[in-house]
């Protein structure tokens, strides 16, 4: 979701960082669960039929024409989330669109809380060279 709100407001994004993120919706193995209709609004007939409308592997065009940069971490090991029905799908995707991203993958780790994922310097990195150092209000 917080994907789609970056597509549709690409101009106002510095970049992307995710952790493990779900970037193909149809890769979800519970595409049709109580949970995602109950975040998307919709029935899993309604998702179904607006994949290409949610799922951020297919939102990407506006994004790489804001030159929006893009890092995922993931593990290799994630049978939650697939790493490359996801991250790869989506990395392969926005490249071959011109757009700039990079992953970052944790060998051995799945979807699970640890340093490598939560404590990265290089995530910690990646955010700072984007971070704004001159606050909204001070631009008036």
């Amino acid at each position: 979701m917080l994907y789609n709100w970056a597509a549709e407001n690409s101009r106002h994004v510095a970049c992307i960082a995710g952790i493990y993120p779900v970037s193909n919706v149809a890769s979800w193995p519970g595409l049709g669960s109580p949970e995602l209709e109950q975040a998307y609004g919709m029935s899993a007939a309604q998702l179904q039929k607006n994949l290409r409308r949610i799922s951020p592997v297919d939102r990407l065009s506006e994004l790489a024409r804001n030159n929006v940069p893009i890092l995922h971490l993931h593990g290799d090991a994630d049978k939650v989330v697939s790493f490359q029905q996801n991250t790869l799908e989506l990395v392969s995707r926005y490249q071959a669109l011109g757009g700039k991203a990079d992953v970052e993958v944790i060998h051995g780790k799945g979807h699970e809380e640890v340093p490598e994922f939560f404590q990265s310097e290089r995530l910690l990195d990646f955010l700072l060279e984007f971070l704004d150092p001159v606050p909204q209000a001070s631009r008036r």
